[in-house]
């Protein structure tokens, strides 16, 4: 059976490996952990292990997308809005704008070899997003626990109303809210503003969520039983592979575009409205080992629907 490796950031990346002879390659060295530590009371010497501390998920006041309270003055405000945009990764489409803005990122295979972006924004907000791209079947199913909103430039013909079937709502692009930038040709050019589509989905009485299924069921890990390493390489394809780098504070992004001369260490770089660039970078990644299948409509997708194997890096372990 083929694999699929799916690939999720605090931005949360889904990414999506091919074949089973292209291996998740992670790179890690042994550590060892500081001791108990050790309490002087009077003439007795004890040693105890600090206490665990039990993590509790409040739907109030912590974030479904990274299992972290938000600041007061977020929670406080509710935002009650999920909604997702399907953004293009083709060469042509690349540097992204918006990107690290979103509070999840899903990176998954396509047709060809690539990948395209599901990009999550709750709490989060951009006025300047895109390449925004046609929806794929995986979609709805990533977005259906959250009760999001899907924003796309079209799809397949009979996709959407399959997706709108699943509970999932559908913002196309013949919305003024959409725009096209200069700098590129379409279809890699098609923006939005999602402050403007979420006040859209709220005219149009799309979902309003109280509180959205957590991503993952969040927990405080326990550090001491992790491997360090420095790098996580994932194989969507024999075209397309990402390579994340512990750089002592953050994990950075580059990859291997059979597209782009063959190189392995191309950075991935977002661009802002005003021309600023910088590589992509994040704090946690989950790689999920995902199985995939093709569409009746001819569309190689994942399904994203129950348990398997996963790897997370963070803080360099």
């Amino acid at each position: 059976m083929k694999k699929f490796t799916t690939l999720m950031i605090s931005l949360v990346f889904v990414a999506c490996s091919t074949t089973s002879e292209e291996s998740v390659d992670v790179d890690t060295t042994t550590t060892t952990e500081a001791p108990a530590t050790t309490i002087q009371q009077s003439d007795e010497s004890t040693t105890t292990t600090e206490p665990t501390i039990e993590y509790v998920f409040d739907v109030e006041k912590m974030s479904p997308f990274t299992g972290k309270e938000l600041p007061p003055e977020t929670w406080l405000k509710r935002p009650k809005r999920v909604i997702a945009f399907k953004i293009d990764n083709n060469i042509k489409a690349r540097p992204q704008s918006g990107l690290q803005e979103a509070d999840a990122v899903h990176e998954i295979l396509v047709e060809g070899g690539m990948t395209r972006f599901i990009n999550i924004f709750y709490q989060s907000d951009t006025t300047y997003h895109g390449p925004i791209r046609s929806a794929r079947p995986t979609d709805p199913t990533v977005l259906k626990p959250l009760g999001g909103v899907l924003v796309v430039s079209g799809a397949t013909g009979g996709l959407i109303p399959q997706i709108e079937a699943m509970g999932v709502p559908v913002i196309t692009d013949r919305r003024p809210e959409f725009f096209r930038i200069s700098s590129r040709r379409a279809p890699h050019n098609l923006y939005a503003d999602t402050i403007k589509l979420k006040e859209h989905a709220l005219s149009r009485g799309y979902k309003k969520v109280e509180t959205p299924q957590p991503l993952f069921p969040w927990g405080k890990p326990s550090f001491s039983e992790w491997t360090s390493n420095s790098y996580l390489t994932l194989s969507f394809s024999g075209y397309t592979r990402t390579t994340w780098t512990w750089n002592g504070n953050k994990y950075t992004r580059t990859y291997y575009d059979a597209y782009k001369n063959k190189s392995s260490d191309n950075v991935h770089a977002t661009i802002d409205i005003n021309g600023n660039s910088n590589q992509i970078s994040t704090d946690t990644i989950i790689a999920l080992f995902c199985e995939p299948y093709l569409h009746p409509l001819q569309l190689p997708s994942v399904k994203t629907v129950g348990e398997g194997r996963a790897i997370i890096a963070h803080g360099g372990k």
